[in-house]
């Protein structure tokens, strides 16, 4: 996922205007715009306010990546574009499932054990 994309899904996340995203982050719309489409690339202020002011992580939004590293200690950042929580989930449910199959089968085999 490009730059200028994860700008968009942050600011339609967020539920923001272009215009109102670009007052958050002291540039103009029409600059704003051009970040959002690739055509303009941001200073290093500009980034940082965005950081800032988004709780995002550096890495992910100038990175290829679409997984955000998210503090779960702080509500503000949960709500991160691409963050779906049901996928970290799964592997935890999937092991679950399965360390109740191997407590099973331990029972069956220490049943027949005592039952011999």
């Amino acid at each position: 996922m490009d730059f200028g994309t994860k700008l968009k899904s942050i600011r339609k996340l967020k539920n923001l205007s272009q215009s109102e995203m670009a007052d958050l982050l002291f540039t103009t719309q029409g600059n704003y715009s051009q970040y959002e489409n690739n055509n303009r690339i941001p200073s290093l202020d500009l980034l940082k306010r965005l950081i800032e002011q988004f709780d995002l992580d550096a890495n992910w939004l100038l990175s290829g990546s679409t997984e955000q590293v998210v503090n779960f200690n702080d509500n503000s950042s949960c709500n991160i574009v691409s963050l779906k929580t049901e996928n970290y989930h799964q592997p935890f449910d999937q092991f679950e499932k399965l360390e109740k199959k191997v407590d099973n089968i331990l029972n069956i085999i220490l049943k027949d054990k005592s039952n011999t």
